[in-house]
């Protein structure tokens, strides 16, 4: 059967897209275990690829990536400074928008692993467990930011000791009660792991928690906060994204609630405007600039087939703004 095969059969029956054969025959990357699989497929029929599809395998310096929204300042920046790193080694970027939908985030992954790339980049906005069935059987490196997904290579911020750092602050200050405004659990890096860090520190320092979950979108979070912030006054808000800080400011000023008088505000994100609105935004900033850079140079020594440490951890800062300020209210004051 020498040479009636085509790469397409190799394909199937390797259970591999077309590309990723026509990188094995050019040298590119194909995983160990896929290149045993198709190796024994062209011994066993004694196939030959013919010089033009030699040509057509080449690598394409493409990189494909994978972005839950355009809109945002801090998602814009993080792809400024990824796109400029992967210019530096000659690769360009072919990025998609998925406007915060796991269902079009995973198709889009399915989408590009079909094309002519050398790698993906997914700021992902889900559990990692919900990509594995898609990314299985994926023979080009992937890199995550923002979750983390077992077996696979991510850079996620330190949620950990920036809820410490937050929540040591507001005890500082006497707060006794809060109000944590959070998003789906389908989110897990903000949802879970950043809401239970803030919850548990809360707790430790006895400060009474009541809980909100919203979305992403900007008109959804603030008619949801419309609805809450008149029943939680004389508390501080603790908002896990940029856009819930923001809604809490358009809010308080169209109900003539004072900040902080009448609630205290702070949170993560806001990196952009933190110091030029009124009050100034007590706020957590992960370091964006250096997770576009890492992130960028991280997929080029995949590429290249060298090893880096699995998980990235994105380290923040932390600046004190005057939409907090000290409880002294007797009513709400901390008497311990």
């Amino acid at each position: 059967m020498k040479n009636k095969l085509t790469m397409k059969d190799i394909a199937l029956m390797a259970n591999v897209t077309k590309s990723t054969v026509s990188r094995y025959f050019n040298g590119g990357y194909v995983k160990e275990s896929t290149k045993t699989t198709i190796k024994e497929i062209v011994e066993k029929y004694g196939y030959e690829p013919n010089t033009f599809a030699r040509l057509k395998a080449k690598k394409s310096n493409m990189i494909g990536i994978v972005t839950p929204c355009l809109d945002s300042a801090e998602t814009s920046k993080l792809l400024m400074y990824l796109d400029e790193t992967l210019q530096k080694y000659n690769y360009s970027s072919l990025i998609v928008n998925t406007n915060h939908s796991l269902e079009n985030e995973l198709f889009q992954i399915s989408h590009l692993s079909r094309l002519n790339l050398d790698a993906i980049i997914v700021i992902a906005t889900s559990s990692g467990k919900k990509y594995i069935d898609t990314i299985k059987n994926l023979d080009i490196p992937i890199l995550f930011i923002g979750q983390k997904t077992d077996g696979y290579n991510c850079i996620i911020n330190d949620n950990k000791n920036s809820a410490k750092k937050l929540c040591k602050y507001l005890k500082s200050l006497n707060y006794q009660e809060a109000v944590v405004l959070s998003v789906s659990e389908e989110d897990e890096a903000i949802g879970i792991t950043r809401k239970n860090e803030i919850l548990n520190e809360l707790r430790k320092s006895n400060i009474k928690t009541t809980e909100y979950i919203t979305s992403f979108k900007k008109d959804e979070v603030y008619k949801a906060i419309k609805k809450i912030i008149k029943e939680n006054l004389k508390k501080v808000f603790i908002c896990s994204t940029t856009i819930q800080i923001y809604a809490l400011y358009k809010i308080a000023k169209e109900f003539n609630i004072n900040i902080p008088d009448d609630i205290s505000v702070c949170g993560y994100g806001a990196r952009s405007y933190f110091d030029i609105v009124t009050p100034t935004i007590t706020c957590i900033h992960f370091d964006t600039k250096k997770a576009g850079i890492i992130a960028g140079e991280n997929i080029i020594s995949l590429i290249n087939k060298k090893n880096i440490e699995k998980e990235t951890i994105i380290s923040y800062s932390f600046n004190i703004g005057t939409s907090t300020k000290e409880n002294k209210n007797e009513t709400f004051s901390n008497n311990r």
